[in-house]
């Protein structure tokens, strides 16, 4: 610090552990307008106000110095930019309130109840978009925009020309959604076709080699809760709902509305599997790899995927790829569906208590009767919830209540359900609360909290508390993941073999589970030995995207 050439705009406080250089306002209650933090480290982080901006003017604040020097240099771009910052035009100002106000919401949204997140997402797009020429719209906003173009044009064009939103133009909406009161006969025309990927096609041309494998998700989102007119005679059927097709990169955060399919009572099977088998087709001319085809457990999906094997239609993990029949086309019903069908089987199971029946997962797998069969209640979950120690654990509020009294369709609620902490709890309470069954159903969660870590790690650098081996990328078929997931099949398996047990997951739920997993380690094989990757996440393999947003029109 006695090296520094420092000027009368800084005041400088120093401790152990940080320098803070700050530079207060003194114009009636005094405000740090700037500051400068250089940590123990050398690490440097550059605020205005509260927030943490990553720029001053066009410079970029570098995340680690090397010595006085830096700190001098720095300190002289601030003072700079403040002096000229009175002069600024319009447009300066805009980009300069933007990474202000985007690091503001960043800052309000982490204290954010859950339900307000998405609208604050929307507003730092809307910010982002006024800051640009030439926007790029995320994938969340273009499904929006095709749902409401669909629903209704002129509410599109009026909503969009009002000003108060910045909306996709229609023509680029037209792109990836046939548009509305389109005829199912109309899904095999050439016009279609053409039409089919001309958005995606001008997107995917700037994609780096390395995010090229992509896999395909499909999801249908409910709209006839919002259409309130009967069709007339003679006009086309309305539409009850819209089919969602992204694109999904394996190896890094890209992805890509490829198409938005409006349809009606009259489309069927066939139709949709057409769509979907174009689809990969032209995704694969325009230099992309699909390697499979992700979908929640909905019944008119899986007869989709069937249609694609050989000679008669069959629900398998994997088929002939349409490429080429040599490669594999993997399915995979989406773990976080599965995830919500698990906590609904359980919640809706209609003998006394809630009860589910399920084999110990840590038994010797060699003699599946052998197991030790244990007993799951959700009224022990719900009667350790209603009676908490609140110097132990949160006290009871809305977000609780929807982890153990959830709506049929909020994912978030089931992942605090099944989670490592409500089997710790569980255990620690109950002998003082005489829970019944507290044991069993501690194991049961433990073991569905486990799936889950496996199944959801999204990131190379996952830095989520407690994190174990399960919740690293794989990048052998001798991890623990691969060995995890091995296991589960044959709890499950187990769980199949129980004779004469009422409480237990419904036979869909089981079966899928079954594929998926099943379809996990056969998919992560093919990455890791044929394609080369070196590292499998398994979170990539989830529509959970799209669930995120619209899943509160989704039908489960």
């Amino acid at each position: 610090i006695q090296k520094l050439k420092i000027s009368n705009f800084w005041t400088v406080i120093s401790t152990d552990a940080r320098v803070m250089f700050l530079h207060v306002v003194l114009d009636g209650c005094p405000t740090i307008k700037y500051s400068v933090v250089v940590e123990k480290h050398l690490t440097v982080k550059f605020f205005m106000a509260h927030a943490q901006m990553f720029k001053v003017g066009d410079y970029i604040v570098p995340s680690l110095i090397k010595d006085h020097v830096d700190v001098t240099f720095l300190l002289d771009k601030v003072e700079k930019f403040d002096e000229t910052a009175k002069s600024f035009s319009y447009q300066d100002k805009v980009n300069m309130a933007v990474p202000f106000v985007l690091s503001t919401f960043n800052i309000v949204k982490r204290e954010a109840p859950e339900e307000q997140a998405d609208t604050l997402d929307f507003l730092c797009e809307q910010i982002r978009i006024f800051q640009t020429q030439s926007p790029k719209y995320s994938s969340t906003l273009l499904v929006f925009a095709c749902l409401l173009y669909t629903l209704s044009s002129q509410a599109y064009n009026f909503l969009r020309n009002s000003s108060g939103l910045t909306l996709p133009h229609p023509t680029t909406v037209r792109r990836i959604c046939p548009g509305p009161r389109k005829d199912s006969k109309d899904l095999g025309s050439k016009k279609s076709e053409t039409h089919l990927l001309s958005y995606i096609r001008e997107r995917v041309k700037h994609l780096a080699e390395h995010q090229r494998v992509v896999t395909l998700q499909m999801d249908e989102i409910e709209l006839k809760e919002y259409c309130t007119s009967k069709a007339k005679s003679g006009s086309p059927e309305p539409i009850t709902s819209v089919h969602v097709f992204m694109l999904q990169s394996v190896l890094t955060d890209n992805r890509e509305v490829v198409h938005v399919l409006p349809v009606t009572k009259q489309t069927g099977v066939d139709e949709l599997h057409s769509v979907v088998k174009k689809l990969i087709l032209g995704l694969e001319k325009q230099g992309l790899t699909v390697i499979a085809v992700i979908a929640d457990n909905n019944p008119t999906y899986k007869l989709v995927m069937s249609n694609f094997a050989t000679p008669s239609p069959k629900l398998d993990i994997v088929y002939p790829h349409p490429t080429n029949c040599s490669r594999p086309l993997f399915f995979i019903i989406d773990p976080v569906h599965l995830l919500k069908c698990v906590r609904n089987n359980w919640i809706c199971n209609q003998n006394l208590g809630r009860h589910l029946t399920f084999p110990d997962f840590g038994t010797t797998i060699s003699a599946f009767k052998a197991r030790d069969a244990l007993t799951a209640s959700y009224e022990a979950v719900q009667k350790f919830q209603n009676h908490q120690d609140p110097n132990m654990y949160k006290p009871r509020n809305a977000a609780m209540d929807r982890t153990f009294n959830p709506t049929r369709l909020e994912r978030q609620s089931a992942e605090k359900l099944f989670a490592t902490a409500t089997a710790h709890a569980l255990r620690a309470e109950m002998k003082n609360l005489s829970l019944e069954y507290a044991a069993g159903t501690a194991t049961f969660v433990e073991i569905i909290a486990k799936w889950w870590s496996v199944v959801n790690v999204r990131t190379v650098n996952d830095t989520r508390m407690s994190q174990s081996e399960l919740q690293s990328p794989i990048t052998s078929m001798e991890g623990p993941q691969i060995e995890f997931l091995s296991e589960f099949i044959d709890w499950l398996d187990a769980w199949e073999e129980i004779d004469g047990v009422a409480g237990r997951l419904e036979r869909d739920t089981c079966s899928a589970l079954h594929l998926t997993c099943y379809s996990l380690i056969e998919l992560t094989r093919y990455c890791l030995e044929e394609l080369r990757l070196g590292t499998v996440l398994l979170g990539k393999f989830q529509t959970d995207r799209l669930q995120d947003r619209f899943g509160s029109h989704k039908v489960v």
